[in-house]
């Protein structure tokens, strides 16, 4: 198989990079984008917590970086890809702007696993909207209501159903 392996981060772009040199992965595509629901720029934050970072389409501080944006529509086209076995996104906290980027290429995806992450607060509720967007696209919601892990609850998996 192949894996395109998209990141946003300039630091953890370049540690993909790294990664992929290192260990000979001639089957993985590295691209430096920000997924989301448009093509653009978007600014990440640069913050020394990397599980802090998220992306904005305005400059909010000096501690971001302007990264391209762009929807996954978009880059399915672009690369060529004609079915993706599986979609893994984990994206903290940008789920809703990155769903409304995946309209035409949904049919393309057999399987897909969504860390959502409502457990860490307010800001981030995406788990409600990104069960209708998998019921909406013909995808079965799986889900792990009962794991003892808080952010495991919030991750949705959709298996291709129609």
């Amino acid at each position: 198989g192949h894996i395109y392996s998209i990141e946003a981060h300039p630091r953890t772009f370049c540690a993909l990079l790294k990664t992929c040199e290192l260990n000979r992965l001639t089957n993985v595509t590295p691209l430096h984008y920000a997924l989301s629901e448009k093509l653009g720029d978007v600014w990440i934050s640069d913050l020394p917590n990397s599980e802090e970072n998220s992306i904005s389409d305005v400059f909010s501080n000096d501690q971001a970086v302007s990264v391209p944006a762009i929807d996954l529509d978009t880059l399915v086209a672009s690369q060529g890809i004609q079915r993706i076995a599986l979609l893994k996104l984990n994206i903290e906290g940008a789920e809703r702007t990155v769903i409304k980027g995946i309209n035409s290429c949904a049919s393309q995806i057999d399987h897909i696993a969504i860390a959502c992450h409502d457990f860490r607060g307010d800001g981030y509720r995406t788990r409600q909207p990104v069960i209708e967007f998998l019921q909406d696209h013909g995808f079965k919601v799986i889900e792990r209501r009962h794991d003892p892990r808080v952010y495991v609850r919030d991750h949705i998996h959709g298996i291709r159903t129609s």
